[in-house]
Parts: C-alpha cells; sequence; structure tokens
C-alpha cells in the first residue's frame, strides 16, 4: 500500500474483487504517519478520491497495516472455487492405483494422498478454529487417511464452509477472530484473512497433487482459476 499512496495509484486499479478496508485510525490526508515516519499522497491519489461522490467513500479511511479487504461476494466465489478444484482433483486421484496413491515424492505429505488429506484437514482445524470446535489432533492417520473420507467427508465440509460465510455480513468480514495454533499460540486475524489463507493452502498443495500426477505419467484436470470462472459462466448461460 505504501508504494500505491506514493505512486498515486488510482483506486479503481485496486479490482472489482478488493476494496480499501475501512478501518479505524488513519485518515487519507495530505499527509499520513506510519511508524512515525511521514508519507506524502500524492496529488493524482487526492483526485481520486476527491473524485468519489458519496460521503462515505470520500472520507476514506485506509488501515496502513492491513490495506485490503476482500468483499463478501468475492470471499463466495473463492470458496465456491476451492470446493470445486478440489472435487476435481480428488476425482483424478481415485483413478490412480493404491501404489501410485502412496507414492513417496519425498514432500513433506510425501503423496498424492497425504498431501490431500493434509488440505483437508487442515480446512478442518480451521473451521473447528472458527465455530469454537478445533479438533484435538490436526489428523488422525488412521482414520483420515482413506480416500474414502476424501470422496464423502470433504464436500461435506466444504458445505460447512459455505454455510458459515453465509451468515457473514460486510462487517463481520473484517471483524478480528482470537484463536490459537496447534502449539498454543495466541494468534488475532481478519476473518476475510482467515477464508483466503485456507483457500490459498489449497491451493498451493493442489498444485503439488497436479506435479506428482504428471511424473507418474498422468495428465492432471485443469485447476486454475480461470478455468472455474469459465465454467461458471457457462453453466449461467
Amino acid at each position: 500500500m505504501k508504494n500505491w499512496v506514493n505512486r498515486g495509484m488510482p483506486l479503481a486499479q485496486l479490482g472489482s474483487g478488493f476494496q480499501l478496508q475501512a478501518p479505524r485510525k488513519i485518515k487519507v490526508t495530505a499527509e499520513t504517519r506510519r511508524h512515525g515516519e511521514k508519507q506524502k499522497i500524492s496529488p493524482r491519489m487526492n483526485a481520486d478520491l476527491r473524485g468519489f461522490q458519496k460521503p462515505r467513500l470520500r472520507n476514506i479511511l485506509v488501515n496502513l497495516e492491513s490495506p485490503m479487504a476482500i468483499t463478501l461476494e468475492a470471499l463466495h466465489t473463492h470458496l465456491d472455487y476451492a470446493a470445486w478444484a478440489s472435487s476435481r482433483i480428488v476425482q483424478a486421484a481415485a483413478l490412480l492405483t493404491a501404489e501410485e496413491l502412496t507414492r513417496d515424492f519425498h514432500t513433506a505429505d510425501r503423496s498424492v494422498l497425504g498431501t490431500l488429506v493434509h488440505v483437508y484437514a487442515a480446512d478442518r482445524v480451521w473451521l473447528g478454529r472458527i465455530e469454537g470446535d478445533p479438533p484435538a489432533r490436526f489428523l488422525d492417520p488412521e482414520r483420515d487417511m482413506h480416500m474414502t473420507v476424501l470422496q464423502n467427508e470433504w464436500p461435506e465440509l466444504y458445505r460447512r464452509w459455505k454455510k458459515w460465510a453465509s451468515s457473514l455480513s460486510e462487517d463481520s468480514l473484517r471483524s478480528n477472530f482470537s484463536y490459537k495454533d496447534l502449539k498454543g499460540n495466541p494468534y488475532e486475524t481478519p476473518l476475510w484473512q482467515i477464508t483466503l489463507h485456507v483457500v490459498n493452502h489449497g491451493t498451493h498443495h493442489r498444485g503439488q497433487v497436479s506435479g506428482f500426477l504428471r511424473a507418474m505419467g498422468h495428465t492432471p484436470p485443469p485447476l486454475d482459476l480461470i478455468f472455474y470462472y469459465r465454467e461458471k459462466a457457462a453453466r449461467a448461460s
């Protein structure tokens, strides 16, 4: 945000899915302080702010520690994308032999099965934290390390994520959430950041699994976000 402010980046270039967050303390004026240092706001940036007609937007407050927030609509879309992409990669994994499914690729979670179960377990932990009932363990290998869990319980977990998201408002989405990690360390994070972390974490590991599939001579399904958008648009037409 510092660079955008100094360069006078037009607010419209931030994109329709994201917006400047309207937090509590730091008002955008000709000079803004952060950590005791003065930062100049360019005339172009001031012109962009003056261009807004609605009083609420003209009096934008910018939190320089967390300058952007996702809209509720974009959050719903990204959760739906995560469910779509995970379903596709699980379908591809279901076609593997038992040996291929558990072949060790010497990564943190070792195999196709191990990596997908890791994503599922992380999704479960984060939702458990939000709902106030986190699991006692990250995962139980005897219970969780099965394709049937990924095929049956993961879709249900995504339905719970979507149900939770449907209860949010634009304001509650930006509220801070207090929780502890698996080591007991306390944190406080806005709900929208937690949700995007969940989506991004899954994207990272689905990419790993796609690489595993190619290494074994299989063609992974297209999982890029643009394919999801195209499919969604085709269904709507």
